[in-house]
């Protein structure tokens, strides 16, 4: 792969225009005419980063940090981008002769963003491609993968879908995957829900003794801000037995790259 300056002009099917800004890409090997067919893509993607397909295993194998993973096409997302288009690639698979029962052996997932601008498709950003994510050895499923703006018009995350049960709560996050620079890389956790009603008998918590819990929260993206905006959480449910219904405001911490939850965010809800 060879890189080359470029000027890119992004923008989702909702959004008209916006500045052209510079950005580096490097070109991978794959043709801009295959992205035309979501098969021919995803056949010559799965090959540049993965090797060829294992017809044995019925997957592209590939190998990280001395270990085997059965990687499949998981989910693609594109985003208009005027004369041309992002391609998000989310990948997913398992480890390989290992023992995956248990609810904490994690899948793997690779995040690729490709762009139609050149001749030969562009490289945009990229994880490791074996990112550890998922329960019971597999990805998480294709339904819990979506793409949301989350700042300026050409800002786009991954948000993935996730959680934990155990004695009694259960809980579910959004992990976001956003591009920095090359790289997709982790900006935090947006919670979901939180519920303790596992542990409760007539509305009081056998393990605290504190009044029930159980709240949902719903995210609002790009609410304001720069390049990557403000996610409002809007709350709703019981928690610790009184009505909540209120609306939070996540920041995005440029020091440590990620999002974070506000100082009056409900004590014992956060991931």
């Amino acid at each position: 792969m060879r890189k080359i300056r470029l000027a890119l002009s992004l923008s989702c099917l909702l959004i008209a225009s916006f500045p052209l800004r510079a950005a580096e890409v490097t070109l991978t090997t794959i043709p801009s005419t295959a992205a035309h067919r979501d098969k021919d893509l995803w056949r010559r993607a799965m090959t540049a980063f993965y090797g060829p397909y294992d017809k044995t295993q019925k997957c592209w194998v590939g190998n990280f940090d001395g270990r085997r993973f059965c990687m499949r096409p998981h989910k693609l997302q594109k985003v208009s981008a005027g004369q041309s288009t992002r391609y998000f690639l989310a990948i997913g698979g398992k480890p390989l002769d290992e023992d995956n029962s248990c609810h904490a052996c994690a899948g793997a997932m690779g995040l690729f963003v490709l762009s139609d601008a050149t001749p030969m498709l562009g490289l945009v950003a990229r994880n490791d491609g074996y990112e550890a994510m998922g329960s019971w050895g597999d990805a998480p499923p294709e339904e819990n993968v979506d793409i949301h703006r989350i700042g300026t018009p050409d800002t786009f995350a991954w948000t993935i879908r996730t959680g934990w049960t155990g004695q009694g709560v259960m809980s579910e996050v959004l992990l976001v995957r956003g591009l920095v620079g090359e790289r997709v890389v982790d900006l935090g956790q947006i919670p979901l829900s939180y519920s303790d009603e596992g542990n409760c008998e007539d509305g009081t918590n056998l393990m605290t003794g504190e009044k029930c819990s159980s709240v949902t929260f719903e995210p609002v993206y790009a609410a304001e801000g720069g390049r990557f905006g403000d996610i409002l959480l809007k709350a709703s449910g019981l928690y610790k037995g009184e009505s909540l219904t209120a609306t939070y405001r996540m920041l995005f911490n440029a020091q440590t790259m990620a999002y974070g939850l506000p100082e009056n965010f409900p004590e014992g809800l956060s991931p």
